[in-house]
């Protein structure tokens, strides 16, 4: 790829070149789904508990980080590679926050971040069932899924609140150009792409008509520092935030799954169980006043 010609005709900066191949390296749709003749695709939502970890043990020592609720919801495909692997994704709008204590200047900082979030993941299925408890003869059969695979998001924005023993502050996030705002706090330097592994245990119920409902119950482990020690700044009294730290997410979600097959769309409309009308053609020889071959 001639990345200097795409950025003259285009008019794209550097940093938009790497966001656009590392979309198209991990978008599906683009890969296997669009070759794919047979999957599921739905609608998923889900909420959670999310908090972070500092990367320095001395950080450790200094912060002590609470728990946030977690929420997410978007689109999910499923494409089935074979009988036992499939690949699943999905492409959220997420919110995770963090809450973050420092014991020595005892303040309190309550935020609430905004992302846009694609897990890829690759699923074992395992069909079975539950026999025999107590009156209940069987349960099932079900589905059962465990997964690994990237987590990748990005960071849109966020807001807060700042609270100290003589006030109680509210802001917003921004990246820059706000530096002497007080209603704002800024992320800089910040790293708003981040990576993460997502490990899942699901559960695949069937609904009628080909649809199913997917339960997953998913860790992610963040592995991208949102900044650096010093990387978050607010213009009250010198204010100043430890951003080396990374998240970590407990979610249970549902999926509403509907089947596709690609297949059917080709084939267009079946005629089975369908009378149809054939046309008589006559094909008796001509009536001798209507030949115009007769010569008079």
């Amino acid at each position: 790829m001639n990345l200097n010609r795409l950025n003259k005709n285009f008019h794209i900066r550097p940093g938009e070149i790497n966001v656009i191949l590392i979309f198209l390296c991990l978008f599906p749709g683009i890969g296997p789904f669009a070759f794919a003749q047979e999957f599921s695709a739905g609608f998923n939502a889900g909420g959670g508990i999310s908090t972070v970890t500092y990367s320095r043990e001395e950080f450790r020592d200094q912060y002590n980080p609470g728990l946030k609720p977690a929420f997410k919801g978007g689109l999910s495909l499923n494409l089935p590679l074979t009988k036992t692997f499939h690949l699943y994704s999905e492409y959220n709008y997420a919110m995770r926050g963090r809450k973050v204590q420092a014991l020595e200047n005892e303040w309190t900082l309550n935020e609430i971040h905004q992302y846009i979030e694609i897990p890829v993941l690759l699923n074992i299925r395992k069909t079975g069932e539950i026999k025999k408890i107590g009156p209940v003869e069987q349960i099932g059969p079900f589905t059962w899924t465990l997964g690994v695979g990237p987590n990748i998001s990005y960071l849109l924005g966020g807001s807060g609140t700042l609270e100290t023993f003589a006030l109680e502050t509210d802001y917003k996030i921004s990246f820059g150009g706000h530096e002497s705002d007080f209603n704002y706090i800024t992320f800089n330097p910040v790293k708003r792409w981040q990576w993460g592994l997502d490990i899942h245990l699901g559960l695949i119920s069937p609904l009628v008509n080909g649809k199913e409902l997917f339960t997953s119950l998913k860790f992610t482990y963040g592995h991208t520092n949102l900044g650096t020690y010093d990387g978050s700044n607010m213009p009250i009294l010198g204010f100043t935030d430890n951003l080396a730290h990374n998240y970590k997410i407990l979610t249970l979600s549902f999926a509403y799954l509907f089947h596709l097959d690609l297949r059917e769309l080709y084939r267009g409309k079946s005629t089975k169980g369908k009378k149809v009308k054939a046309k008589r053609i006559d094909s008796s020889p001509a009536k001798k006043g209507n030949n115009i071959n007769k010569i008079k």
